[in-house]
């Protein structure tokens, strides 16, 4: 058994006499193999799916050992956790019981201010983390995965980082960020839309230098008193005054080209409730 001795000293000898069923018991004994190379990967993939539990025990016992555990990791122990964390994303693409608490649990750590130290200017998490996330979420019409993206996305608007565009420029990490809220901003589902509004209103008061300072006021205002759940030709007139203020292109709506399609009706917001109601089960 690898590390047999390291084990031993967490779980000492009398392994079967542990309260296994206890979350109290058995969470503070399990975060501390993560500082054991060759179980962390493991380690951190249940503790993921405990974070994004159902059982209030099981959420609250497994949370503040992670978070308490990330804020006391050495550099070294933060950069190996950032690698498994990718890593576990990158291996589950489109696994809907890990990526969601995978997203629950970044969106912990990220707002309680644990990985500050991974989201400087010279650290590639956050780049990593938006590519990752961007292909996760590609074509994506799962409410509840949208909702926990959006929460990842908030907290990485405090990135420091700089990544170069498709056409070659070097690109703030939090731009490419908030290019991404602001497409969600539209998104076909009101519930999203809505959600998407009121997460990055908290998001840009947490976070200085996204917007503008002349065109702070503006922007919440915008986000505050526009019905992002009504109309959406209206919520995308309203979102491109974000981006022009902002300085983020505006998304480009995709072009039709199927004739049939050309001569059918537009689907109103109706029918994106409908959908929405049929995804989700009410």
């Amino acid at each position: 058994m690898q590390n047999r001795g390291e084990l031993l000293g967490i779980f000492g000898d009398a392994v079967r006499q542990i309260d296994w069923l206890a979350p109290s018991v058995t969470f503070p004994l399990v975060i501390q193999t993560l500082s054991i190379p060759a179980y962390r990967l493991a380690a951190l993939s249940g503790l993921v799916v405990s974070v994004g539990g159902l059982t209030e025990s099981l959420v609250r016992h497994s949370s503040s050992c992670i978070i308490e555990w990330v804020e006391e990791a050495e550099e070294e122990q933060l950069q190996a956790l950032a690698t498994d964390i990718c890593a576990i994303i990158e291996s589950n693409f489109h696994n809907e019981r890990m990526v969601i608490p995978m997203f629950k649990t970044l969106d912990l750590l990220l707002s309680n201010g644990c990985l500050e130290p991974l989201l400087g200017e010279d650290e590639p998490f956050a780049e990593q983390l938006v590519v990752l996330c961007k292909k996760e979420m590609a074509k994506c019409s799962d409410v509840k995965k949208l909702s926990a993206a959006v929460d990842v996305y908030i907290g990485l608007l405090a990135a420091e980082s700089t990544s170069t565009d498709p056409s070659g420029e070097p690109t703030p990490t939090r731009k490419r960020v908030l290019s991404q809220l602001l497409i969600w901003l539209c998104h076909k589902y009101p519930r999203v839309r809505k959600l998407t509004a009121e997460k990055l209103y908290t998001g840009l008061m947490a976070v200085d230098d996204i917007i503008p300072e002349e065109s702070e006021s503006n922007v919440s205002d915008i986000l505050t008193n526009t019905l992002w759940d009504g109309n959406i030709t209206a919520a995308r007139g309203q979102r491109n005054l974000i981006c022009d203020m902002a300085g983020v292109a505006r998304p480009k709506t995709k072009a039709k080209v199927n004739v049939q399609d050309a001569t059918r009706p537009q689907a109103d917001d109706l029918d994106s409730y409908r959908d929405l109601v049929d995804r989700t089960g009410y």
